[in-house]
Parts: structure tokens; C-alpha cells; sequence
């Protein structure tokens, strides 16, 4: 591979990275609150894991960040534009079935039952919090 070649893949890949960091301080700041009283991460951008002295990142495109409340089913979707943390409340989940017999879930982040834009996590997980 040449030079130009690789250092467009690079920009690329740094692209890609930037875009997780709005998700992973979300989840670094305010994440473990949600957690650890009443929902379930079910997808966050990748986090660094350190095994033995060696780091490990899952490469993954995700942005997102989905919960699911624990006390009343809904999933729940946030998205960051910017300063902006946009959350969506109750979006639409299917299933399906996996080869291996368990299930695949799919989710439509398009179909909400409300949205609420915040420009602070701690605003933001907040709110969460406060939904039954």
C-alpha cells in the first residue's frame, strides 16, 4: 500500500474515532448511573479495554448509545450532534430468531414516542432517571 493510499484509511479511521467521542464521554461520565439503578446498556461506542498491558478497542461504527429500562421495557435511543445529546424515548424493537436459538434485536431509532434534546450529560441522565 502506498503512502496516499494508507493515509486516507488513517483519516478515515480518525474520522470514525472523533465521531465515537461524544458517546463514550456520555457513558464515562453519566453511564454508570444509568446502569447501575435502572437500565441496561445494551450498545455504547467502543470502549478500551486493558488485558495483561495490552489494549484492546472493539472497531465497531457505533455513535449510539441504547438502553433499555429495566422498570417499564422501552428502549432508549441517544444520539449527539455537536453539543447536542438527543434522546429518544420508546423507539421501536423487533426480534428475531438467531441460527444458534437465540434472538437478534433490531432496532428503528426513526420511530420514538418522544425526543428531548439536552446540551449537558448529567441534564440529560437526569431526565432518564426521572422516567418511571
Amino acid at each position: 500500500m502506498d503512502y496516499f493510499s494508507y493515509s486516507r484509511t488513517q483519516a478515515v479511521a480518525e474520522q470514525r474515532e472523533r465521531a465515537k467521542q461524544p458517546g463514550q464521554k456520555f457513558c464515562d461520565e453519566v453511564g454508570w448511573k444509568l446502569t447501575s439503578s435502572k437500565y441496561k446498556e445494551i450498545q455504547r461506542p467502543d470502549r478500551i479495554t486493558w488485558v495483561g498491558g495490552t489494549q484492546y478497542r472493539t472497531i465497531t461504527p457505533t455513535t449510539h448509545v441504547w438502553y433499555k429500562n429495566n422498570n417499564n421495557n422501552q428502549h432508549i435511543w441517544i444520539e449527539f450532534s455537536g453539543n447536542a445529546i438527543i434522546i429518544k424515548v420508546n423507539i421501536r424493537v423487533t426480534s428475531s430468531s438467531s441460527p444458534s436459538g437465540g434472538y437478534f434485536l433490531h432496532p428503528d431509532s426513526s420511530n420514538y414516542s418522544e425526543s428531548r434534546t439536552f446540551t449537558s450529560p448529567q441534564e440529560a441522565c437526569n431526565f432518564l432517571l426521572s422516567l418511571s
